[in-house]
C-alpha cells in the first residue's frame, strides 16, 4: 500500500479515527483495489510512528464495516464487497450533510452551494496539478 496518509496528533479527532476514515476513503474511492493487501498493523504503526494497537483499532474499525478482511496467518486485505460503483465514503457524506444544514439554517440557495462546490472542487483541482 503506497497512499499518502496524513495522521495529526494534534488535530482533535483521534488518531486511530483519522486512519480509519483515511483508509476508508481510498477504499471506496477506489485508491484500494478489492483484494489489495493492507501493511501489518506493527509495520504500519512504524512508519507512521504511532502505537501498533493504534493501527490495529482503526483495522478493526475497517472490518466492523466490512471494507477490509483477516485471512489468518497471511494479513489483511481490502474486502470484495467493499467496492461499490456509487459509494460515497461515510465521512464525505457527513461533512457534505453537514454543509448542506448550515446552508440551509443560514437561508442559502441550493445553487449557490452548488456554484461554490464547483468553484472548490475546480480550486483543488488546479492546484493539485
Amino acid at each position: 500500500m503506497d497512499i499518502p496518509l496524513d495522521i495529526n496528533p494534534m488535530a482533535p479527532m483521534p488518531i486511530y479515527r483519522q486512519l480509519a476514515d483515511q483508509l476508508e476513503v481510498a477504499i471506496r474511492s477506489g485508491v484500494l483495489l478489492a483484494g489489495s493487501p493492507l501493511p501489518s498493523h506493527r509495520h504500519l504503526s512504524s512508519r507512521l510512528s504511532v502505537n501498533h494497537l493504534t493501527v490495529k483499532r482503526a483495522y478493526d474499525d475497517l472490518q466492523a464495516l466490512g471494507l477490509i478482511r483477516t485471512q489468518r496467518g497471511i494479513g489483511r486485505f481490502v474486502a470484495e464487497e467493499a467496492i461499490t460503483a456509487k459509494g460515497i465514503p461515510r465521512v464525505v457524506s457527513e461533512h457534505l450533510r453537514t454543509a448542506v444544514e448550515n446552508a440551509q439554517i443560514a437561508g442559502i440557495a441550493r445553487e449557490q452551494i452548488m456554484d461554490e462546490v464547483n468553484r472548490l472542487w475546480k480550486e483543488r483541482m488546479e492546484g493539485h496539478r
